[in-house]
């Protein structure tokens, strides 16, 4: 069964053990305490296990070992293993500013209907450095027109309904690329999607 108010955190690594740390730091230091961190190791052979341990002995990070089957499969596996009401995506190498999801969750009060909630972004390299981008029109609500000229939701701020996610089948499994684009189309067909017009999230 659902919790409701829960934020199920999926985290997909695949070799990332230079980073993944520092991505699970930033989602437990959320200001909204509610929430579970589920890592998915997608058969990584470096080492992301001996980095997860530590997180693993404090009971704060549930890990779930599988063979390499690739990003859609491990994102989903994340879904499936969620018990929250809300599920949130931050991949391996991203992290978030401490109130995204206090933030987030709020939006979903604002009307029944909002089946995603999402931001904007900082990027930054691989030290972690920000680097400037072109800026980015970005909107909400019925946006299933908008989004057909453009992605402009970034994976990294995505929250979604837990709920909508099951309705929609989740990640497309015959995909590779462009599989969060292919979700928040179909979404975005029969629901709402809110923008917050801050960055609330680092893309590296």
């Amino acid at each position: 069964m659902r919790k409701q108010g829960l934020v199920s955190v999926v985290t997909a690594t695949y070799n990332m053990a230079g980073y993944i740390a520092e991505t699970l730091e930033s989602i437990l230091a959320q200001d909204y305490a509610y929430l579970e961190s589920i890592v998915i190791d997608d058969g990584s052979t470096d080492n992301t296990a001996e980095v997860l341990q530590p997180y693993l002995e404090t009971g704060r990070v549930r890990v779930v070992h599988q063979e390499n089957s690739g990003q859609t499969v491990a994102k989903n596996r994340g879904i499936t293993e969620s018990r929250g009401e809300f599920i949130a995506f931050c991949d391996a190498d991203d992290t978030w500013r401490r109130d995204k999801l206090s933030k987030q969750v709020a939006a979903f009060g604002l009307d029944e209907n909002i089946a995603v909630v999402f931001s904007d972004i900082n990027c930054i390299d691989g030290n972690g450095d920000p680097y400037e981008i072109p800026p980015m029109r970005r909107v909400g609500g019925r946006i299933t027109a908008d989004l057909l000229l453009d992605n402009f939701i970034p994976f990294p701020t995505s929250i979604a309904r837990a709920s909508v996610l099951e309705e929609v089948g989740g990640f497309d499994e015959n995909l590779s690329m462009s599989i969060d684009y292919d979700l928040w189309l179909r979404i975005s067909v029969d629901h709402l999607m809110h923008h917050i017009p801050e960055p609330l999230a680092n893309y590296r």
